[in-house]
């Protein structure tokens, strides 16, 4: 009988993880285009500025998403009594996901920071 209490205990873990992806999958934003800052225009660049507040908004909500899927994933295996490792690799997942994330749109914004200094040189 504890063999079986167990066996449904890790099945049940398992299960957790294998379909939490799908349950949850917070979307990633699609980065925006920078224009290339030496030959763009005007119009180019300020839709390109408008393009980027708007992916750091998005940003932030994916990184809450994952906050969020994190924080149920793990309540659901603390209540499936998952090993410590099965919890701590779920939460270094979601770590990596959130930093991955920062680390990206900091890219970007560099990117199109690099851009902007780019435009106001041709316009020197």
């Amino acid at each position: 009988m504890v063999f079986m209490n167990k066996l449904s205990r890790l099945i049940f873990a398992t299960t957790l993880l294998v379909a939490a992806p799908f349950a949850f999958a917070c979307d990633y934003p699609q980065r925006p285009e920078i224009p290339e800052g030496a030959t763009a225009s005007k119009e180019e660049m300020v839709a390109a500025s408008k393009a980027i507040k708007a992916y750091q908004g998005e940003m932030v909500s994916y990184r809450e998403c994952v906050d969020s899927e994190s924080t149920a994933t793990i309540a659901e295996l603390e209540i499936g009594e998952a090993d410590e490792e099965t919890i701590n690799n779920s939460k270094m997942a979601a770590a990596k996901k959130y930093n991955a994330s920062v680390d990206d749109e900091e890219l970007i914004v560099a990117q199109f920071n690099e851009a902007v200094r780019a435009y106001k040189a041709q316009s020197q």
